[in-house]
């Protein structure tokens, strides 16, 4: 198993969107990784959120690292 762990910073005020664009549409297309596992995300409510991916290659890894660029 791999993992990959991301910290992030926006807006708080966003929250509420960032949250339901993740669920919609980001998540949809890290499924689509190679190995693709789980995705959790955290919103700690001050403007910053952590995210994992869980990944059964390391194929996949690098998958969701070119899917988390956009």
């Amino acid at each position: 198993m791999y993992a990959v762990s991301r910290r992030y910073r926006f807006d708080p005020a966003n929250s509420e969107k960032i949250d339901h664009e993740i669920q919609e549409s980001f998540v949809p297309l890290l499924k689509r990784a190679p190995g693709f596992v789980a995705y959790y995300w955290l919103d700690n409510g001050n403007g910053v959120g952590e995210s994992m991916t869980v990944l059964e290659s390391k194929a996949g890894v690098e998958g969701s690292v070119s899917v988390a660029k956009f």
